[in-house]
């Protein structure tokens, strides 16, 4: 089977147009259009939006990072911040260890208020980076 064949849209629409010529009635047309509709709606809900929010996110958590926060990077390592800039921010990991580090690489803030998840909550309501 060709690879653009093999994509998901492109099975459905397949399956659609065979079983539409197959079918005489208009309603089974119409059964087909809506099922297809169904399923796109379904898969925006399922891995386009979270991913939009989760980027989003990730954009304001990077946005409002302030001196003294203590923040995770995407890489996992774990500072304070001790300087902010336009687009980057500096993070003391220990004592003496500065890094200069992009502020797009901020997933997370560990000091967020008592009651607030750090990571954003997860798909199940659990904290993570992601």
């Amino acid at each position: 089977m060709p690879q653009h064949l093999t994509s998901l849209p492109a099975v459905l629409l397949l399956a659609a147009a065979k079983s539409s010529s197959k079918s005489s009635s208009s309603g089974g047309d119409a059964f087909s259009i809506i099922f297809l509709i169904l399923i796109v709606g379904v898969g925006y809900f399922l891995l386009v939006r979270p991913g939009q929010q989760r980027m989003r996110r990730q954009r304001q958590t990077a946005a409002s990072v302030e001196m003294g926060a203590e923040v995770v990077l995407t890489s996992g390592i774990v500072g304070t911040v001790t300087e902010v800039n336009d687009d980057r921010v500096t993070i003391e990991t220990t004592p003496g260890t500065q890094l200069v580090v992009l502020r797009q690489s901020i997933a997370q803030r560990l000091d967020m208020q008592a009651g607030q998840p750090a990571g954003g909550g997860g798909f199940f309501g659990g904290g993570g980076a992601g």
